[in-house]
């Protein structure tokens, strides 16, 4: 019983003591110890076969702080083991084939808590289990198949069959078995079978359930072509024990289709295939027809030719619902995925293209942001009670700020619950052009300049467009993208790069446009974006020691929204140089200045000129670790503010006006190959407040 209610993600309403289902508890950490030792023995009693055998105890103390009863436990486990897989099994002379059998006996007791996982992923599903109560646990399972010696194909088969008991209220039975024939030559098919029942019953719950799972597919190679067919089924039913009434998490598909495959036909191949499925879920406690669906899936691969590769993957898939479950609110869906992928690099990859090209139709929701609190100075916003009403409203971007330090709210992006069909499109084109890989070095002038050169050409493009034209979509037609009133999340980017000397480490040079448009709809706000970089980047070795590096940009970051302490228009310019020295390998040091303008023109020409210093040294123990120490300045002068005017964060990067002072050290050591140490400090002094001082410590041991 609790005091509140739910009435959305992280909000809740009091409704009165005991009158709802949630409370208002902080879970606290707790420190905990936990140790564990394991020995195992292995003894082979012939070349094909061998026992073993495994003890591990346990001590979890779930919590230091607490002297109460119960709190630390001591657990147990026990495995026995036997394997017998002889290759060459002989009736007289004869060698009939290769056997192999297992057989696997395992205790755990209900307070054994190991450090690492002990089951495989799915054992819980392969064994009908549905909760995860820790009592005392015992399986029993066995595995045989047998592979007879044939010369033409490879024929194997064999089955599982095992039971699990989970204290006094569960069990279940599992019974399995397979068939594989594989072919080595034409005229003989490729065969495979598998089924599975589980049979489980659990007291606790009174219940009882069957489960049968089978799979299975057919081919036949004919010169290069491959027909086959496939199948796939699960019946689950879950009921009370004494009725047949079944539980709703009981259900039944069956899917199946033919399939064709060429191969290595000109480098190329090709695969079709068709599903169909239907499927079955519970309405009163009956298992009836729910859905049918059909699938059509066609792949082509080109496989490396001349440089070029290309793959082309289309799929349909249509599913219809019976009317008593569109009665519940499902409805019938049809989605359409196609996805392109080609790779182009002629003149010894001097010129290497790539294009990517996926858009499917789908069913998708709205996104809505909150502000989930964490830790203090693990986030990166703060809440300022921007709607003054004195209450934390976690999904009103208004009521917090973006800050550097001291952050305790992080930003979260999560679905709504209502869904609208969309069209989903991703693509991108990637242009690398490298004349020093085809361009002949015969010292001209013409060539040598182009063999200096480089450059990055790209393009993405994403797009979540409720657009019923969906042609519009489909062929690019940007002029439909970026839709204030369809597009539900969107983003357009273009990059080129220039290089001068890319790769030479004693002069280079980088010229990079850069510009993303995006739009995004949120549950109560739509917001746009423009981002533009032009910069240059300088690279030069002055001596064999020193290094220095030179950036020069413009930048332009809009933000157009319905929110206005979020909207802003800034445009900025900075330049940095950084000097580097380097004496030896050990030895690493640098400063850099960086000297910056940004204004914002949203805000009367709001005005921020920054400068920073920062110096930074590192010292490496070769093979052993690693010392830093950085000493950083950043100072704030505004200009043309106005009073009771929002300071965006974008504008000076979160730096409040005045000067800010940040120190950092840090050592890492590594004792040997199984234990490493770290200590962090750091600190800092924002705009002539108080010092903050933060640091961490820590010994990690690899077993």
């Amino acid at each position: 019983m609790g005091d509140y209610q739910s009435v959305g993600f992280g909000q809740f309403n009091f409704v009165g003591v005991n009158q709802g289902n949630y409370a208002p508890i902080v879970i606290l950490p707790m420190p905990q110890f936990q140790q564990m030792a394991d020995v195992n023995t292995r003894y082979r009693f012939n070349k094909d076969g061998a026992v073993s055998l495994e003890y591990a105890a346990s001590s979890l103390d779930a919590n230091r702080l607490s002297s109460l009863p119960g709190v630390t436990t001591n657990g147990y486990g026990m495995k026995f083991g036997v394997d017998y897989a002889p290759r060459h099994v002989r009736i007289g002379d004869a060698d009939i084939g290769a056997l192999t059998f297992n057989e696997m006996t395992r205790y755990e007791n209900a307070n054994f808590n190991p450090m690492d996982r002990t089951n495989d992923v799915e054992f819980n599903r392969e064994w009908g289990i549905d909760t995860l109560t820790a009592v005392d646990e015992l399986l029993n399972q066995a595995h045989i198949d047998f592979s007879p010696a044939m010369k033409k194909a490879k024929l194997t088969f064999g089955g599982d069959i095992g039971r699990i008991t989970r204290g006094p209220g569960f069990s279940s039975g599992r019974y399995s078995g397979f068939f594989n024939l594989g072919a080595d030559s034409s005229w003989v098919p490729s065969v495979n079978y598998q089924a599975t029942l589980v049979d489980s019953k659990d007291n606790t719950f009174a219940n009882f359930g069957k489960w049968f799972r089978q799979q299975g597919n057919v081919g036949l190679t004919i010169w290069k072509l491959t027909p086959g067919f496939a199948f796939e089924s699960e019946d689950r039913r879950l009921a009370t024990t004494g009725t047949d009434s079944l539980w709703t998490n009981s259900y039944r598909y069956f899917q199946y289709g033919p399939n064709l495959s060429l191969a290595r036909f000109y480098n190329i191949d090709v695969s079709a295939q068709m599903f169909f499925r239907n499927e079955s879920g519970i309405i009163g406690g009956e298992l009836l027809p729910s859905s049918s669906s059909v699938t059509d899936q066609l792949s082509m691969r080109l496989t490396e030719w001349n440089n070029f590769n290309s793959a082309l993957t289309l799929t349909y898939r249509k599913k219809t619902y019976t009317e008593s479950f569109r009665n519940l609110g499902n409805s019938d869906d049809e989605s359409i995925l196609s996805k392109w992928e080609t790779n182009y690099s002629p003149l010894n990859h001097g010129i290497e293209t790539n294009l990517f090209y996926q858009v499917t139709t789908e069913r998708a929701a709205r996104l809505e942001q909150i502000f989930w609190k964490v830790q203090p100075g693990q986030g990166q916003y703060k809440w300022v009670d921007g709607n003054h009403n004195g209450q934390v409203d976690i999904t009103n971007p208004a009521d917090f700020q973006q800050v550097n330090f001291n952050g305790d709210y992080v930003l979260l992006t999560r679905p709504t619950t209502t869904l609208y069909p969309v069209v989903d499109l991703k693509t991108n084109v990637r242009l690398a052009l490298t004349p020093d890989k085809f361009v002949k070095n015969d010292g001209t002038i013409v060539n040598t300049v182009l063999r200096s050169l480089s450059s990055v050409t790209l393009w993405q493009i994403a797009e979540n467009n409720q657009t019923s034209n969906v042609s519009d979509i489909y062929l690019l037609r940007l002029s439909k993208f970026l839709n204030d009133s369809l597009t539900i999340s969107g983003a357009q980017v273009f990059q080129q790069d220039v290089y001068v000397l890319q790769n030479n480490r004693d002069f280079s040079l980088r010229l990079r446009f850069l510009q993303n448009k995006s739009l995004s709809q949120y549950s109560i706000a739509t917001e746009q974006g423009y981002r533009r970089e032009q910069s240059m980047r300088l690279r030069t070795k002055l001596t064999d020691t020193f290094y220095e590096q030179l950036d020069l940009s413009w930048n332009d970051d809009n933000v157009y929204t319905t929110y206005t302490d979020r909207e802003h228009l800034i445009g900025s310019n900075s330049i940095s140089s950084e000097l580097s020295y380097r004496p030896n390998i050990n030895v690493e040091s640098s400063f850099k200045l960086v000297v910056s303008k940004a204004v914002d023109a949203s805000r009367a020409d709001l005005t921020a000129s920054m400068n920073s210093q920062i110096l930074r040294v590192a010292y490496s123990i070769l093979t052993k670790g690693r010392m830093t120490v950085q000493l950083e300045r950043d100072e704030v002068a505004m200009s043309n503010q106005q009073p009771n005017v929002y300071m965006p964060f974008e504008l000076t990067q979160g730096f409040l006006p005045g000067q800010t002072y940040i120190w950092e050290v840090g050592f890492q050591y590594r004792i040997n190959s199984f234990i490493q140490a770290n200590a962090d400090y750091s600190g800092r002094s924002e705009a002539g407040g108080t010092p903050i001082h933060t640091m961490t410590a820590e010994v990690r041991a690899f077993f």
